[in-house]
């Protein structure tokens, strides 16, 4: 589903570059989709033309899978189109395949060769009740895997110093009515310890409006209650200890939500960095360009290259001599094992259902960093706080990535201006950066009500793309 972003983006790219839709390559062999594909780090990619394991899972075979596994097949494997067997049995709606590899261990977070998850999978065949199930998998698989972080992130703030630190962040868009409502925010750091409380204004962004509040994260590190991120909302008094368990939702807030996603094309955006260049910017007669930013003597360089890719999946309608329980009876092509993927990147393109397409969009950015030398301590050192507010903030994720880009130059990217989504980008500056005392009560947690904290920061709203 499109945001009210992508809409106008859309509509501004329709005229010198329409949204060329093409179907799927197992169905059409002859049609090459862009080289452009997604692959989730992690699963292997394999050159083998067995799949024992894929193969027992196309044949619904679930005794052929235990023999398999047992005889040590790789159960995140991807076969030469991209797909593991889990995404593979959600393709395919196989109820029983799905629950023997995630009870042997399938990680639910990889994707196929389109950047398909197995959730994506289970909504793109109509099943409600896989689609219900791989939510609570993820759900609970994301609480796991970020709890298990916590100690590691502790020990990495208790080996700095103490300090306070200031985050300006001021958003600005190519788009002339997004750019009008852009906002600026001032994150206010303090580490005591291996606790975290960081202090916010800016609460979200939906349908082109920005919303304030006072809003505080606090990491209590190796204090009672150990390695908690709790969330105050200080303005409804509300707070939410984050990774306490995974969390609530009722059956009839799962069917509903199941129902809109199920309904709307899926949709795959992201901003790929692993391409970036960086150039050193030069003033008259070939002199170094530099500046001083927040006390700091920098040299400043312009990053190229950040490439924003949206993927829209969405089904043609039914002619009116189909079937329309065509998806009841799923099965993958005849020539599936026969011969590998035709993506010249060798990542596959998973597999669609026979009235699927898939629309491609691209646009390329830039961004400018400025690194300083004298700064006190590397960027690496503070990535665990990054590392906490990255999942509630989709903009610290994307400055998380870029910071831990290698840089051209030794130093701290003290102010870094980059594309943060599709229309939106952010200029970043660490301010007032003090090692100090700091006051042992800012980590008191307050005696407010156990509630949901609403936080909305996903600029490019689509709920089935991540």
């Amino acid at each position: 589903q499109d945001s009210d972003i992508a809409q106008i983006l859309e509509k501004r790219q329709s005229s010198s570059n329409p949204n060329k839709a093409i179907p799927h390559p197992l169905w059409t062999p002859n049609n090459n989709p862009s080289k452009d594909e997604t692959v989730e780090p992690g699963a292997k990619i394999s050159s083998r033309t067995t799949f024992p394991l894929h193969r027992a899972v196309s044949d619904r075979s679930t005794i052929r899978m235990i023999k398999a596994l047992d005889a040590g097949e790789d159960i995140n494997l991807r076969d030469w189109h991209g797909n593991t067997p889990l995404t593979i049995a959600c393709h395919l709606k196989f109820h029983e395949g799905v629950e023997l590899l995630l009870e042997r261990g399938a990680n639910p977070m990889y994707k196929n060769g389109g950047g398909w998850s197995a959730l994506q999978e289970s909504l793109a065949s109509e099943d409600r009740v896989l689609a219900m199930k791989m939510f609570h998998v993820l759900d609970s698989h994301l609480t796991k895997e970020y709890k298990n972080r916590m100690p590691r992130i502790s020990t990495a703030l208790s080996e700095l110093p103490d300090f306070s630190l200031e985050l300006r962040w001021e958003f600005k868009s190519w788009l002339p009515l997004v750019a009008r409502f852009c906002p600026s925010d001032t994150y206010k750091i303090h580490k005591l310890g291996s606790r975290v409380r960081i202090d916010t204004t800016l609460t979200g962004f939906n349908k082109l409006r920005w919303q304030r509040g006072h809003i505080t994260f606090l990491f209590t590190g190796d204090h009672e209650p150990k390695g908690e991120l709790v969330i105050l909302d200080h303005d409804n008094h509300l707070m939410e200890h984050t990774l306490g368990s995974p969390k609530e939702h009722t059956d009839d807030e799962l069917k509903e939500q199941m129902e809109e996603l199920i309904e709307k094309p899926l949709v795959h955006t992201e901003m790929k960095m692993d391409k970036v260049t960086f150039s050193q910017q030069y003033g008259w007669f070939g002199s170094e360009k530099t500046e001083n930013v927040a006390g700091y003597d920098t040299k400043i360089f312009k990053v190229e290259n950040f490439l924003w890719q949206m993927k829209i999946r969405y089904k043609d309608p039914p002619k009116s001599d189909e079937p329309t329980d065509e998806l009841e009876d799923i099965n993958l092509p005849s020539f599936y094992f026969a011969r590998p993927s035709l993506d010249p990147d060798k990542k596959g393109f998973g597999c669609l259902h026979k009235r699927e397409k898939i629309s491609h969009k691209h646009k390329t950015f830039k961004g400018t960093v400025w690194l300083a030398k004298d700064f006190p301590h590397r960027i690496d050192e503070l990535l665990p706080i990054f590392e906490l507010l990255a999942p509630q903030h989709k903009h610290f994720a994307k400055l998380q990535e870029f910071v831990q880009t290698k840089f051209p130059d030794e130093g701290f990217p003290i102010r870094v201006e980059v594309p943060i989504f599709s229309a939106i980008s952010a200029s970043v500056t660490f301010l007032n950066f003090e090692e100090k005392q700091i006051d042992p009560s800012l980590f008191d947690i307050p005696n407010y009500a156990n509630g949901k904290v609403k936080l909305l920061f996903d600029f490019a709203e689509n709920k089935t793309s991540e």
